[in-house]
């Protein structure tokens, strides 16, 4: 990718923390191949090591969670030399992040025919906070289904019931290859273990 293309991307703003004041705090959905793309625009500033690495976290399939900070109403994406400069790991930053939403944002949406999913209703570029919440996730049921088609667009259902999986796969597909800046038609699943902890598996219902 060109210079200029990644200069688009990552916005001019893009640059490393001068303050140990920790700032506003973001969650944002993106795609793996985020990390390349970061490397590439990091190398052209000059920049190495920490600051030239994301400060992420995987997901599941192709999706990882991505930080963002919002400074003087510009927000960048927060680097691991962020990180240390805050002196905050992983997951204390994304813990902050999770602190923008303080109800669920899950509102229901009726399916015409029957059944409905869920859409997280949130302030522009906060939808993907739920990501950060999994006990809101799961008032949906035991194993919800969640996808992030595109930026800015996150759905849930609960998961299980097979006619309702197969409309959301190809409501989501759509919603992907429909809307801008898609991200992935994948949805994933978050499991309750037996140790009452959560994880997001992917689920087939891409198809």
């Amino acid at each position: 990718m060109t210079s200029l293309l990644l200069s688009i991307l990552f916005a001019v703003e893009q640059a490393p923390a001068v303050s140990a004041q920790v700032p506003t705090l973001v969650a944002s959905v993106e795609t793996r191949d985020i990390h390349q793309l970061f490397k590439e625009y990091a190398s052209d500033q000059g920049w190495s090591g920490a600051e030239s690495k994301l400060a992420c976290k995987v997901l599941a399939g192709p999706l990882t969670l991505c930080l963002k900070a919002e400074e003087q109403g510009k927000r960048r994406y927060v680097t691991q030399a962020d990180l240390q400069l805050w002196r905050l790991d992983q997951d204390q930053a994304q813990a902050k992040a999770g602190e923008i939403l303080s109800v669920s944002p899950w509102v229901p949406v009726e399916i015409e025919g029957g059944g409905r999913y869920f859409q997280a209703k949130t302030s522009p570029g906060h939808e993907a906070t739920v990501f950060l919440h999994p006990e809101w996730l799961l008032e949906l049921g035991p194993t919800p289904r969640i996808a992030a088609p595109s930026k800015g667009v996150v759905v849930a259902w609960p998961g299980g019931d097979k006619e309702l999986d197969q409309i959301m796969a190809v409501g989501v597909r759509k919603m992907s290859d429909e809307l801008p800046e898609s991200l992935s038609p994948m949805a994933l699943t978050w499991n309750r273990s037996e140790e009452h902890t959560s994880e997001l598996q992917s689920h087939a219902t891409s198809r």
